[in-house]
């Protein structure tokens, strides 16, 4: 559920559409569900900084040729990376992080660039406007449409 301050920032945003997409049409019928598909599009929103990526994508990352020509030391290095991940995943903005992944991995391997791949991804207007990982129900765009008198706000 939405704060009113995030609700007032949903309004203007379908009110307004500053990254122009299309949602005239949509508040105009209005259509709900349409406006939640489009606020959650993941082609809409542009990119954003992951604060975690889970240890299966730092793993598929990994070239098994430049894995086995890792050092033992390392092999662990990485391996310590990996385990550390736990349930939420690596901090892949972190400094350390960074630090070890240089580290580890030798500028131009197909690895190392797999891996600063990572640190960005596609996100939604929605997670661009509220955070990483929020997504759009119906209730929000609603909210933003209507007072809870059932007046319209635009």
């Amino acid at each position: 559920m939405l704060t009113s301050t995030q609700i007032a920032a949903l309004t203007t945003e379908l009110s307004t559409d500053p990254a122009a997409l299309g949602y005239a049409a949509l508040t105009a019928a209005p259509d709900a569900a349409g406006l939640v598909t489009l606020l959650n599009d993941t082609t809409k929103g542009g990119t954003l900084n992951p604060t975690y990526v889970d240890a299966h994508a730092l793993v598929n990352a990994v070239v098994a040729s430049e894995y086995n020509a890792l050092t033992q030391a390392a092999r662990d290095l990485w391996r310590d990376v990996i385990v550390a991940a736990g349930t939420n995943g690596v901090r892949v903005n972190d400094a350390g992080v960074k630090a070890i992944v240089l580290a580890v991995w030798a500028a131009g391997t197909t690895t190392r660039t797999a891996l600063a791949a990572l640190q960005t991804r596609a996100c939604s207007r929605f997670e661009k406007l509220f955070g990483e990982n929020a997504a759009c129900q119906d209730n929000d765009v609603k909210s933003a449409i209507w007072t809870d008198a059932g007046v319209r706000r635009f």
